[in-house]
């Protein structure tokens, strides 16, 4: 979401990025919501059935106890407690922190697909170079002349310059912020380097929603 900021307010697309936005943020707090819930339920029911077992050990050995079985004393019966105390009192602790260990696992996952993930390739050949004139001849140099040029190799090795002008042309351009409402229909436009341009409108009342959708189409 961070990401593509200016393409997104150029394209005045940002109604549908928060709507983006607004599902994954449902679906994390949904997620967060289930997990927190599972993870606070657990605790509390170990800690009943650690308490159960200690109460059912104690009612056996007395039982046993009483009847003669086994041979049991109370100082057997009390250990046995203890012990039952010392072996579910860890599984206790780690519930607790099984949320915790939940979130770490993933996040690492994130961290690994991020490290696996191949590096894009850029297939292209033409890239923009600084420029100058050569006895009118446009070469590229290393030197910032506010000369720049597409550089254009070709396949039987010769190199060709095409001089960036900055001429904007629009042909016959349409423009809606919304589906079925057209704010401006076939438009056409230019506009030279170093120039500036003044679009004006009869209706003064929409100028600045006008103006507002050219400099975001711009």
């Amino acid at each position: 979401m961070i990401n593509g900021q200016k393409v997104v307010k150029v394209f005045c697309h940002e109604e549908k990025a928060k709507e983006g936005f607004d599902k994954i943020n449902d679906e994390l707090l949904e997620h967060s919501y289930k997990a927190h819930k599972f993870a606070n339920i657990l605790m509390p029911i170990l800690v009943a059935l650690g308490n159960l077992q200690y109460v059912l050990i104690a009612i056996v050995g007395g039982v046993m106890m009483t009847n003669g079985i086994s041979n049991l004393s109370i100082g057997l019966i009390v250990s046995f407690l203890q012990l039952s105390k010392i072996f579910s009192r860890p599984i206790g602790q780690i519930s607790q922190q099984l949320n915790s260990i939940v979130m770490a696992l993933a996040g690492a996952n994130r961290i690994f697909i991020l490290m696996d993930e191949e590096p894009e390739k850029d297939d292209g050949y033409v890239t923009l170079v600084n420029a100058k004139y050569v006895d009118g001849v446009l070469t590229e140099t290393e030197e910032r002349t506010g000369t720049w040029a597409w550089k254009h190799p070709h396949h039987d090795g010769r190199l060709e310059y095409v001089e960036v002008k900055g001429n904007i042309e629009m042909h016959d351009v349409d423009f809606a912020y919304e589906e079925g409402k057209t704010v401006l229909h076939d438009i056409t436009l230019y506009a030279k380097p170093r120039s500036k341009n003044c679009i004006c409108w009869r209706n003064r009342c929409r100028k600045d929603n006008n103006n507002k959708s050219f400099k975001s189409f711009l």
